[in-house]
């Protein structure tokens, strides 16, 4: 079709010609092709069997950096390989509310916030490693259907095992279940020392300095801005942030239902440390852009059994053909591939480990005497759990191994 436009011999008509009209028609025809064809790879994604994580970049070649990128995400956060940097500045999210559009994609669950309030009244992403000034623009949640089990030692030790490329293995190469491609313990996209958690909610913003909107972002270094926090789940100290989406979960059962959210405060949703874990990677979704500075948060958020279920509900079909529950809907993780990890928590300093009031933190830390604001004064330093002999991180509490 396209030759036989362009073929059409120029026939002269006032100050136009045909071939001008033709060459108009080939480009919205190429303009009506990609975006139908964008729209279907959109649709045609998930989260396993023939469209998941491991065929994201195979079969869709503009997706290459899904299967070819070396700076990929998620990843497994080693607190044996944290680097402490000093320079790393405070992290601020604006404390100004949102109004926006809470959906059910099929893929996962997100949140959007209005156009016409971005521009207006943007919430901003600010310090930390960041050398510009991001805008929140969307908000993702990842979470599993069951609890699993934690790795073990030697869970861990063939995970981190890795092919010429620096890959983890494909399990349907017959490598182990917690290879690239598997998950024992579902939820979480990133982890800590191995150790997955419930759920994950990831803040997506674009470099306002250069960028109008995040999907122009994602193709240029410096462009994304990807804030991780962890979820665990509480029986009590539920994080009041999240009600406005909590409270709406049943309208947004099945694929495609979307519901108004207002009101809603990403600052009342971060959890109360001033400490951050932050690397380099990419996108967790197609087509994997390794154009983001990720900030993992050092505590978790907690969540309910109830919310939690209520999450577990979500459908990854229409309400005529559910399919299957949306959880699961994780990225499994990527190598490291020489990448540091920076964090602003100095391990040179070594004081009592006090407990939160709260549950587990990744680091205990001491709040200053006389503190008032939970983001302005410095959290006073701990060891690592290399340095603090026979302490581990469990995902539900600090406990003291038994080996002398």
């Amino acid at each position: 079709l396209i030759y036989f436009l362009i073929s059409i011999p120029p026939i002269k008509y006032g100050d136009n010609t045909v071939r001008a009209m033709n060459m108009f028609l080939v480009l919205s025809f190429l303009f009506l092709y990609t975006t139908f064809v964008s729209a279907n790879w959109q649709e045609w994604w998930t989260y396993d069997g023939i469209s998941g994580p491991w065929y994201w970049g195979v079969i869709n070649p503009s997706w290459a950096m899904c299967a070819k990128g070396r700076k990929q995400s998620p990843i497994n956060i080693d607190p044996r390989a944290l680097l402490y940097d000093p320079g790393l500045k405070y992290f601020n999210v604006d404390k100004r509310s949102l109004d926006g559009t809470l959906e059910n994609t099929g893929q996962f669950l997100v949140f959007k916030v209005e156009s016409d309030r971005m521009s207006k009244m943007p919430v901003n992403i600010t310090g930390g490693p960041l050398a510009y000034r991001y805008q929140f623009e969307k908000m993702i949640f990842h979470w599993g259907n069951d609890m699993g089990r934690d790795l073990t030692e030697e869970d861990e030790s063939e995970s981190n095992e890795e092919d010429e490329e620096g890959r983890h293995a494909d399990p349907s190469h017959g490598g182990s279940q917690v290879r690239r491609g598997y998950r024992l313990v579902p939820g979480s996209e990133h982890s800590i020392d191995g150790k997955a958690f419930p759920a994950e909610i990831q803040l997506y913003g674009f470099n306002a300095h250069i960028f109008k909107n995040l999907s122009e972002a994602v193709h240029h270094p410096h462009g994304v801005v990807g804030v991780s926090i962890l979820v665990q789940e509480a029986e009590r100290g539920a994080s009041p942030g999240l009600r406005p989406i909590t409270s709406q979960l049943e309208e947004v059962t099945y694929k495609g239902q979307n519901i108004p959210i207002t009101n809603l405060n990403l600052a009342e949703i971060m959890p109360d440390t001033d400490n951050y874990m932050t690397y380099e990677g990419s996108t967790t979704y197609p087509g994997c852009w390794e154009t983001v500075t990720w900030i993992l948060m050092n505590k978790p958020i907690y969540v309910t059994r109830s919310e939690l279920l209520a999450f577990r509900q979500l459908m990854r079909g229409d309400r005529a053909s559910p399919k299957a529950p949306l959880g699961n809907n994780i990225r499994t993780l990527q190598g490291l591939n020489a990448r540091n990890i920076r964090t602003n928590l100095n391990f040179d300093v070594s004081t009592d480990m006090v407990p939160s009031k709260k549950g587990s933190r990744f680091f205990h830390n001491k709040k200053n005497k006389g503190e008032k604001s939970k983001h302005r004064q410095p959290s006073m330093p701990v060891s690592c759990p290399d340095v603090l002999n026979g302490v581990r991180f469990q995902t539900s509490s600090w406990v003291k191994s038994m080996s002398p």
